[in-house]
């Protein structure tokens, strides 16, 4: 096996040959959700999740053809002694040792960085958690995805939902725009996304990400570029003026039935 490092910004083909490798093992690694279209892989291997500094490797085998990947996120802003991983090996190509020499290669990556937790993660029951458990990674947060399918939604159920929440509106205006926010409620999102990351459950010794006007932008930008069309509805106190909520949707243009 021969690992190269790549930069998905200007390398066409080793991108499209880790979304090739990703899409063929999405059928058994995450079956229930929208596979990412070729663009947005492309931009989330270019731009990631944040604006954490990251590094994409390629595995070949003996014939230079392409075997696995991973991606290794190297968090600077919050959690330094974090390096967060995702490898995936070709599902014809597995249980022959190759995803464990990519986490040994990444681990070392990591420790070169003054990392000292390797952090990724694996859908329950799937060969990845089978994996995980096999070189001794131990259980943390359980996270839940949830799929509501609308077109299965009996007549009337949104506006009886509705209906429900009004009477706890009061006192509240909403607020929806395309894309980037208006200038004067960046810094009512950047507070409303600091006091989320302070509350939500966390690994111990994981600290929650702190958001600035700067980190609301950057994330617009990374969404944008990714190739996302992304809505946003917010709730504003009538009294004080201040955002007290929102809620964000983004569609794949290339995946047009999916909204996350």
């Amino acid at each position: 096996m021969k690992l190269e490092q790549f930069d998905p910004a200007a390398a066409e083909a080793e991108v499209r040959a880790c979304h090739e490798i990703y899409l063929a093992g999405r059928p058994v690694d995450d079956p229930d959700g929208p596979p990412m279209s070729a663009r947005f892989f492309a931009g989330w291997l270019t731009l990631g999740w944040s604006e954490d500094p990251q590094e994409v490797w390629l595995a070949r085998d003996g014939q230079g053809e392409p075997r696995g990947w991973y991606v290794l996120r190297l968090p600077h802003r919050e959690n330094p002694h974090l390096a967060l991983l995702d490898p995936v090996v070709h599902p014809a190509h597995r249980r022959a040792g190759l995803g464990t020499a990519l986490v040994r290669h990444a681990a070392g990556r990591a420790r070169q960085s003054g990392r000292t937790v390797l952090n990724g993660y694996a859908r329950d029951g799937s060969p990845g958690s089978a994996f995980a458990s096999t070189i001794g990674a131990r259980h943390g947060l359980t996270h839940v995805g949830r799929v509501l399918r609308l077109t299965g939604l009996p007549a009337g159920r949104l506006a009886g939902l509705r209906a429900q929440a009004e009477p706890a509106a009061r006192g509240y205006a909403l607020l929806s725009w395309d894309g980037p926010a208006p200038e004067d409620l960046v810094a009512g999102l950047a507070a409303i996304n600091s006091a989320a990351w302070a509350d939500m459950p966390r690994d111990a010794g994981e600290e929650g990400q702190r958001w600035d006007e700067t980190r609301v932008r950057q994330d617009e930008h990374r969404s944008a570029a990714q190739g996302l069309r992304r809505y946003t509805v917010a709730a504003r106190s009538l009294a004080s003026g201040e955002l007290a909520a929102f809620t964000q949707l983004a569609v794949d243009p290339a995946e047009p039935s999916w909204g996350f």
